[in-house]
């Protein structure tokens, strides 16, 4: 009972902190549903941070991280408070028939089912979940010397992993006074809510419900995204700061009256998605240089230096964080090392290119094992419905994004230095799913409407 209630704490405190960088009326709004998908991630990277600055870097107790939490979502109920607006734009009017609601409860329903069983059978995930991230939560709860996780000896557990996962599990483990396994697979369960909250209430908003719900459905059938959830790997959570980030870069872009606040949240959780994966520094890039230069005109690319700036300054503190977190690291990141030959070597080797390539090609047409692959759908779907137009250079950065971090995936793959082979057999169905909510966001995006505007 204890977990729960702090649970709720953590996503009220991520509410709050939304809504005091993103103002809002007092009252419920007509995008609070987005402030709300949102906050699992916000108030999950709030208590990730604040554990790794009070426990780790400060060495203070346990519970005094859990009373800078507290704190920190006083300050931030306070500042929403202040910031409070007398209104807000309106969202888009259109409503979706009642049978889209009914497939999007029994997709939903069939997803907790799912989360539920394979977690019941294997309640500390899988490979990753033990061997890394619920180890590594482990560890910051125990150790007294809280250089210890991050030691050379311990290598073989990836000591410069970023903590974005481990840290928000022991910052509630230690606030609650038990290693409560349970918790672990509520923080991932957060993280898939997000991962389909979001992009369904940014596309409610933009587009319309019929649109957003059926982006929902779409996300939660990949079953890979469900199974990673049970897992408790931190793909999950990186695929969640991929769409998050990239939903409301796009939400900034689109919706002027909203203000400043998409922007700096969009910069804020790419940065927490640095935070969480080493994936997430190449994705932070990625959005950024896809904010910078997907426009449609010249005026489109002028208009966006403001939004950088302020994607700039809402990724800052975290970005610090990370950077300071990996100043400390005693341990070079495997992929970063020189095993055999040198990254411009390998990236000559045609052979890697094959294996790749195809590894790659062959995921993107099997992946969340649908009946029919999910290229030929979703093409049928576009061809169908045709493209939204005139076809605005914003509603072009997810699909950009989503390309571009693929890209840098593969060129990881071809230059790492680690067995190709294994990494591949390991990885390639992870690293798609990372990309695959915020590419369903994008065909959606850039849909024809399918109801009346």
């Amino acid at each position: 009972m204890a977990a729960l209630f702090l649970l709720l704490i953590t996503v009220a405190s991520g509410f709050a902190l939304v809504r005091a960088i993103w103002p809002a009326p007092w009252r419920w709004s007509a995008a609070d549903p987005i402030r709300l998908a949102l906050a699992p991630v916000a108030g999950l990277g709030l208590a990730s941070i604040l554990f790794y600055l009070v426990r780790i870097a400060a060495g203070l107790p346990p519970m005094a991280a859990a009373g800078a939490m507290l704190g920190a979502a006083g300050v931030a109920g306070v500042v929403a408070r202040k910031r409070a607006t007398a209104e807000e734009a309106p969202g888009h009017s259109g409503k979706a028939p009642f049978w889209i609601w009914v497939l999007l409860a029994a997709a939903a329903a069939l997803s907790i089912f799912t989360v539920t069983m394979m977690t019941s059978i294997a309640p500390h995930g899988e490979w990753d979940a033990w061997s890394v991230w619920n180890l590594r939560a482990r560890f910051l709860v125990r150790a007294a010397n809280m250089q210890i996780p991050f030691v050379a000896l311990l290598d073989w557990s990836h000591p410069d992993y970023p903590l974005m996962v481990p840290a928000s599990i022991a910052m509630l483990w230690s606030a609650c006074g038990t290693e409560s396994q349970p918790i672990a697979a509520w923080v991932q369960a957060l993280f898939l809510i997000s991962a389909i909250a979001v992009p369904f209430t940014v596309l409610r908003y933009l587009r319309g419900a019929a649109i957003g719900a059926i982006a929902a459905i779409a996300i939660i059938g990949g079953s890979t995204i469900v199974r990673m959830t049970a897992a408790m790997y931190a793909d999950v959570p990186m695929a969640a700061m991929i769409v998050c980030s990239g939903a409301m870069a796009v939400l900034a872009l689109e919706s002027e009256p909203n203000g400043r606040g998409p922007a700096i949240l969009a910069g804020l959780v790419a940065a927490l998605g640095a935070w969480t994966k080493n994936e997430g520094m190449l994705f932070f890039g990625v959005l950024a240089g896809s904010i910078a230069f997907v426009a449609a005109s010249r005026a489109e690319l002028t208009a966006r230096l403001g939004k950088l700036r302020d994607f700039a300054i809402g990724a800052a503190p975290v970005l610090a964080v990370v950077f300071y977190f990996k100043s400390g690291a005693t341990v070079t990141n495997d992929l970063v090392g020189s095993a055999s030959g040198t990254f411009m070597g390998r990236l000559a080797d045609t052979h890697r290119h094959w294996v790749t390539f195809w590894a790659m090609a062959g995921e993107s047409l099997t992946f969340g094992n649908y009946v029919v692959p999910p290229a030929i759908v979703f093409g049928v779907w576009l061809g169908v419905n045709r493209l939204r137009r005139p076809l605005r250079g914003a509603w072009l950065i997810p699909i950009f994004a989503a390309v571009a971090q693929l890209a840098g995936y593969y060129v990881v793959y071809i230059g790492g230095s680690t067995d190709i082979h294994w990494q591949i057999d390991n990885s390639v169905a992870r690293i798609m799913m990372h990309v695959w909510p915020l590419c369903l966001f994008g065909v959606f995006l850039i849909t024809a409407p399918i109801e009346k505007e």
